[in-house]
């Protein structure tokens, strides 16, 4: 054992790779008749007397034990099994994520509002995205998947948003999951409300997403020379009893409510609602601008209603 010891070192042989391409089984023995073929394989052949004794010293009854025979050639420490820190690094990156200290956390009710709107608009079913990963239909979820489920769906969430979520919607079975049952049926309840069967008298409030051009907020001169503007396009419609939309819907290709900043010039020029100048058009598309895509576009729809409520006749009938 010695000799081939020196040798081994000396030649800096792998000698493992070599049993375990005859361990069928994977349980660290090889037969007899393999153990001799690997020595001269890896050119550490000794004697027949000397294989004799190696053999009876680590063969057993389920073969020869090459794994406490490499003990004794290539002694060395233990392995060290990666396993253990990839499982805990794995459960540390899936377990919860409180909110970073330094930011303030979401305020629930404004997450839960910009979620119906994303689905109000686009006619989605949450319940769709979590549904596959509940197998036992329990009505929860781990929270790493309730993560992975809301970046499916696209709500654009940030992660205060998402943790403001979680801590609405923890399981009381779980602390780890969520009932994504209760956030679906919550969201739902925009369409219809549940259990409106059983109760048909219930009256059902429609839900209204925010206008998202109120949100555009313009400094103090800027409202006024829109106010004067809007007025004098209003007094036009009122006066001649306009239609706004066909106009517009003609350049609305896509039946969004949308146009371009230039096409939304286009359709005032050809309304002929009296002289825009550049001030003022720069001042009606910062007030109704609203950025779709990636693309900043004109919100005509709430352009028009605004006309309209200023004309005092009644929308889509004027």
């Amino acid at each position: 054992m010695e000799r081939m010891r020196q040798k081994s070192k000396q030649r800096r042989i792998l000698s493992k790779p070599c049993f375990q391409d005859f361990d069928r089984h994977n349980n660290g023995h090889v037969p007899k008749s393999r153990f001799r073929q690997c020595l001269t394989y890896l050119m550490l052949s000794g004697s027949e007397k000397e294989l004799a004794v190696i053999e009876q010293k680590f063969t057993d009854n389920i073969g020869f034990n090459y794994v406490a025979f490499l003990k004794e050639l290539q002694p060395g420490g233990e392995p060290q099994l990666k396993y253990n820190s990839l499982l805990s690094e794995r459960t540390m990156l899936t377990e919860f994520r409180s909110t970073p200290s330094d930011t303030q956390p979401a305020d629930i009710d404004k997450v839960l509002m910009k979620i119906k709107t994303k689905v109000w608009k686009e006619r989605m079913r949450l319940l769709e995205f979590m549904r596959d990963y509940d197998k036992l239909r329990a009505g929860r979820i781990l929270k790493s998947v309730f993560r992975r489920s809301l970046d499916m769906c696209k709500l654009m969430l940030v992660d205060s948003e998402v943790a403001a979520l979680e801590i609405r919607y923890r399981s009381a079975k779980d602390p780890n999951c969520v009932d994504y049952l209760h956030f679906s049926e919550d969201i739902e309840a925009i369409f219809a409300m549940k259990g409106l069967e059983k109760n048909p008298l219930q009256k059902f409030e429609e839900f209204k997403p925010p206008i998202e051009v109120d949100e555009n907020k313009l400094s103090p001169e800027k409202e006024v020379l829109l106010n004067m503007c809007m007025k004098r396009f209003a007094e036009k419609v009122r006066t001649n009893r306009m239609q706004l939309f066909p106009l517009f819907e003609d350049y609305d290709r896509v039946h969004n409510g949308m146009v371009s900043r230039s096409q939304f010039l286009r359709a005032l020029t050809e309304l002929d609602l009296g002289l825009v100048s550049e001030r003022e058009f720069m001042v009606l598309f910062e007030k109704f601008d609203t950025k779709i895509g990636g693309r900043n576009d004109v919100n005509y729809l709430a352009f028009c209603d605004k006309i309209y409520d200023m004309a005092h006749f009644e929308k889509w009938r004027p």
